[in-house]
């Protein structure tokens, strides 16, 4: 596959670049900050029904998304004003080498909720710098599930 609309995500992709060189320096601290408290096992994140069914049908075992929250890096952080939350995409390698994104809700600062996990592989039309910077932001049938 290949972006459906490369004029319109190039704009889109520089909005994001905008956007993301503020907000991701305030998603690192959140990282940093629940990464203190799992140190302190008192973090709690919560696996949701729809990151089980992605984790089991994307071959993404909860060892490797634990991994990537310990040791992956802040690449988005997105705010939702409708509801007030934040969303944080981190960015790890599983100990096989293989990227992978998972998707959090910040629901407090020792309380996440992984949202989704996925390889970038599977788009990789859709990244560039190392699976690091979203260059397509075209809707795909299985994102709106």
């Amino acid at each position: 596959m290949k972006c459906k609309n490369p004029k319109l995500c190039s704009k889109k992709h520089e909005k994001w670049k905008k956007n993301q060189r503020q907000f991701i320096p305030i998603g690192e601290r959140e990282h940093e900050l629940f990464l203190k408290y799992l140190e302190k096992k008192t973090a709690k994140l919560t696996l949701g029904r729809h990151s089980d069914k992605r984790q089991y049908q994307r071959l993404i075992s909860t060892n490797d998304v634990n991994d990537i929250i310990k040791n992956g890096w802040v690449i988005e952080r997105n705010f939702f004003p409708n509801d007030q939350s934040v969303s944080l995409v981190i960015l790890g390698y599983t100990r096989t080498y293989r990227p992978i994104h998972v998707v959090c809700i910040v629901l407090n600062d020792d309380h996440w909720f992984v949202k989704t996990v996925y390889s970038p592989v599977s788009k990789e039309y859709k990244w560039a710098n190392g699976y690091q910077d979203r260059i397509c932001f075209c809707k795909d049938k299985e994102e709106d599930e």
